[in-house]
């Protein structure tokens, strides 16, 4: 399985990632990838997004600004 770890912050911006993540999903599936999302926000460390990844993961994709705690 070819996973993709999307690690995205909805309030990057004009907030265009929202309306952009069903493409994201339909793009990477229609190449046998499967989407592993990860949506930052407060209530969340940035460090955790990448608690879980190993080699598993063909690459990952980040969208959006955010600040490092």
């Amino acid at each position: 399985m070819n996973k993709v770890k999307f690690i995205y912050n909805p309030y990057s911006g004009e907030n265009t990632i929202i309306s952009d993540i069903d493409t994201v999903i339909m793009v990477h599936q229609r190449y046998g990838y499967v989407i592993e999302p990860f949506r930052i926000s407060m209530d969340y460390e940035l460090s955790e997004a990448f608690k879980d990844i190993d080699d598993s993961f063909k690459y990952i994709s980040c969208r959006g600004r955010w600040n490092c705690r």
